[in-house]
């Protein structure tokens, strides 16, 4: 059944560019308890998607329709069922698929317009999918199709992730806990589907969540161990927990990766920051320096790879390593001829300006860092440092340490912030958490 979807939906779009859809609610069967679970979710999701997906009419505003007539696609679909041997299906099942269709075509739209209302249409016409499918359970007093139906729930989430994620919309956030929901409501409606994984792994590492990322990566691969792709996911969740047992684990992943990655910028980046990590510098060095002089790469991505390695002989030098900072320096000021707007860039070559004791060469890329990125937290923190400590200013250094406290999480806050910011509130008479003037 989802096969047939999919190459209709593939005929039907025609000269659209076709993308991923996400459609809405969820039914079972009555002989199954967890059924009634998935129902009760289902109910609650759908109350909340009449909120996130307000109502809009075509005599509103201009929703596209597919290429392909609906009797069009009503006589392929039959035309495939019938050249593949299988039972004609009900007008019900082909106006679901239709539906569906319609979903995916509003949504391409809305990745070409990024219109609000082209994206709340598609979840809408998903939704209105899924209840024609349920109905048509119903009335045909037979199951659902457990894994067509979890397709559909995918789809919705799919399709609420890219408005989410064009709109640049914060987490946590309602359309979040949506988005969460669907893909839940997939997992319970068909657990042997890894795809729900697959995609939640994504979402929670777009987030920063690396431990719910880890949980569903790992589910992924107990199902489908060689997927290369996952275990470079999985390793940059590792990764992201910044915890020498999960660094190992990632280091092996991506090592095991490399060998049908070979050339993959992703990949040795990654490799590199394991052992970097690690403390196998060196090798860390050898993978940067692969990654400056990979062929493919265009002067944005040449840039990274010089901000890494200039990051690597500092992490190094800090580490009382022969680090040979006039490298590092060389690298850094390499990486802001290829891209001047890189704040990575302009901040490392601050970071060792201040090494080598060179504090006032060090201010003008701070200041330069920080109007790139006014919220860069260490950032923040290093010129406020050098403003209260090398240079007396006081009322601007509290300033900068001020907005990094607030910026940062309450447990990325480490004593030389709490220390110095104190002391400066005494100091001056200022209490933190004011909105004082950001130099």
């Amino acid at each position: 059944m989802k096969s047939l979807a999919f190459v209709l939906t593939a005929l039907a779009l025609g000269a659209c560019t076709s993308t991923p859809a996400v459609p809405e609610e969820l039914n079972s069967a009555p002989e199954n308890s967890g059924e009634e679970t998935a129902q009760t979710n289902e109910s609650e999701a759908n109350s909340r998607d009449a909120q996130v997906a307000p109502a809009v009419t075509p005599e509103e505003r201009w929703i596209p329709e597919p290429a392909i007539s609906k009797e069009e696609f009503d006589r392929k679909y039959r035309d495939q069922h019938t050249q593949q041997g299988m039972p004609l299906p009900e007008k019900i099942e082909i106006d679901c698929k239709w539906e569906m269709l319609r979903a995916d075509v509003a949504f391409t739209a809305f990745e070409i317009r990024r219109e609000d209302y082209l994206a709340e249409a598609a979840v809408m016409r998903a939704s209105e999918a899924i209840d024609l499918e349920r109905r048509d359970a119903v009335e045909r007093g037979t199951n659902r199709d457990r894994e067509f139906v979890a397709h559909l729930y995918v789809r919705r989430a799919n399709y609420k992730t890219g408005y989410w994620q064009a709109k640049n919309y914060p987490y946590p956030s309602e359309i979040f806990d949506n988005i969460v929901e669907d893909f839940r409501l997939a997992a319970e409606i068909d657990p042997f589907n890894p795809e729900p994984s697959w995609h939640l792994g994504q979402i929670y590492l777009a987030v920063n969540e690396y431990s719910l990322a880890v949980r569903e990566f790992e589910a992924f691969l107990a199902d489908s161990p060689d997927e290369v792709d996952a275990w470079v996911l999985l390793a940059e969740a590792y990764i992201g927990l910044q915890e020498p047992t999960h660094m190992r684990r990632a280091e092996r992943l991506l090592q095991d990766a490399l060998a049908y990655k070979s050339n993959d910028p992703d990949v040795i980046r990654k490799l590199a920051k394991s052992k970097e990590f690690l403390e196998k510098f060196q090798e860390a060095l050898s993978l940067y320096t692969k990654l400056v002089f990979l062929g493919e790469f265009d002067d944005s991505e040449r840039c990274k790879a010089y901000v890494d390695r200039a990051n690597c002989r500092l992490h190094m030098w800090d580490h009382g390593a022969n680090a040979e900072l006039g490298f590092a320096l060389e690298d850094a000021r390499k990486a802001i001829d290829l891209d001047d707007a890189n704040y990575g860039a302009t901040y490392v070559l601050a970071m060792l300006f201040v090494a080598l004791g060179r504090e006032g060469e060090a201010m003008p890329y701070f200041d330069k860092t920080i109007e790139l990125n006014p919220d860069h937290y260490m950032a923040r923190v290093n010129r406020g440092l050098r403003l209260y400590q090398a240079f007396g200013k006081y009322a601007p250094a509290f300033d900068d340490l001020d907005h990094a406290w607030r910026t940062m999480k309450p447990g990325a806050r480490d004593d030389v912030l709490e220390v110095n910011l104190a002391e400066l509130e005494q100091r001056l008479g200022r209490t933190r958490g004011e909105q004082g003037s950001i130099r």
